[in-house]
C-alpha cells in the first residue's frame, strides 16, 4: 500500500490543488479555482479564500 492510499481523500485533493495552482498558466487559473471552490469539502473553499476575517468569513 502506498502513502497516498493511506491519506484521507480530502488530503489527496488538497495536495493536488496546491500542485495545480503552483503550475497553472494564467489562462487556466480561473477554471482551477472554480474546481477548488466547488469541492464538496467546504474547507477547501475557505482555504482558497485569499483574505479572511477573525470570524473565518471572507472580508
Amino acid at each position: 500500500m502506498s502513502a497516498v492510499d493511506d491519506e484521507p481523500p480530502e488530503h489527496v485533493r488538497y495536495a493536488a490543488y496546491r500542485r495545480g495552482l503552483a503550475g497553472v498558466a494564467d489562462a487556466g487559473e480561473a477554471a482551477l479555482m472554480l474546481e477548488v471552490l466547488g469541492d464538496p469539502d467546504r474547507v477547501m473553499a475557505e482555504a482558497a479564500s485569499p483574505v479572511t476575517s477573525t470570524t473565518g468569513r471572507p472580508c
